[in-house]
C-alpha cells in the first residue's frame, strides 16, 4: 500500500511539474519581451525612414536627433494646420497580434499648438503582417491621425491598451479617438468635442 501510495505521489508532483511547464512555454512563446525587436519605418513617399529597437525592459532606442527627424516628418505631414510649434513626441508600440483587423505597430504621435494656441495632437502609424509583428522588419505607413477642436482647443487622443511580456509586463497602446482635455500639455480647456481625422497614408 505504501508503495501504491509513493507511485500516485510521484505521478501527480510529474503532472505538477508538466502543468507548470507548459504554462511557462506557453507564456515564452507569446512573449514580446524576451528579445529585442527593431523595426525600421518607411515612408517613401515622404521619403522618411527611421530604425526604432524596442529592448526587453519596454524602452526604445529613440534619440534626440530622431525625436528631431520626428517632428520635422510630421509637421511635413500634418502642414495643413500650420503648425507653430510641435512638442510631446512620443513613439508608440502596439503588438497585439490578437488584433486581426488592425496591424498598426508603431505610431509616431506629437502635440502641435496652431496660430490660434489650440492644441492639436497629431500622429502617423506603421503597419506590419502579423508574421512579422514579433521579429521586425520594415513597416509601412499606413494611417495618420489627427484631433482639431470644435470649439475645444485642448483635445487629446484616447488610446486602447493593452498588457504584454512575462516575467515584465509592459503596456501597449494605439490611437482609438480623440477628447477635449487638458493633456498632455496645460491649456485651458473649451468645453466642446474635438473631431478625429484619420486618412490613409501614402507609401
Amino acid at each position: 500500500m505504501k508503495s501504491l501510495n509513493a507511485k500516485f505521489v510521484t505521478l501527480l508532483a510529474v503532472i505538477g511539474i508538466i502543468s507548470i511547464l507548459t504554462v511557462l512555454f506557453s507564456f515564452a512563446k507569446n512573449d514580446k519581451s524576451l528579445k529585442e525587436v527593431t523595426y525600421t519605418l518607411q515612408d517613401t513617399e515622404n521619403e522618411f525612414s527611421l530604425s526604432v529597437t524596442w529592448y526587453q525592459d519596454g524602452t526604445n532606442s529613440i534619440s534626440s536627433s530622431d525625436e528631431e527627424s520626428i517632428s520635422r516628418y510630421l509637421n511635413s505631414k500634418f502642414s495643413n494646420y500650420n503648425l507653430q510649434s510641435i512638442e510631446n513626441i512620443d513613439v508608440l508600440l502596439y503588438l497585439n497580434d490578437e488584433v486581426e483587423e488592425e496591424k498598426e505597430v508603431i505610431t509616431l504621435t506629437a502635440v502641435g499648438m496652431d496660430a490660434q494656441e489650440k492644441q492639436i495632437p497629431i500622429a502617423s502609424s506603421f503597419t506590419s503582417n502579423i508574421a512579422q509583428i514579433a521579429v521586425g522588419g520594415v513597416l509601412a505607413t499606413d494611417k495618420d491621425h489627427s484631433c482639431s477642436g470644435n470649439p475645444c482647443n485642448c483635445c487629446g487622443f484616447i488610446y486602447e491598451t493593452y498588457t504584454y511580456g512575462w516575467p515584465q509586463r509592459h503596456t501597449g497602446k494605439r490611437i482609438v479617438g480623440c477628447e477635449c482635455k487638458a493633456e498632455p500639455t496645460t491649456c485651458i480647456t473649451i468645453s466642446g468635442k474635438c473631431n478625429h481625422t484619420i486618412s490613409t497614408s501614402g507609401n
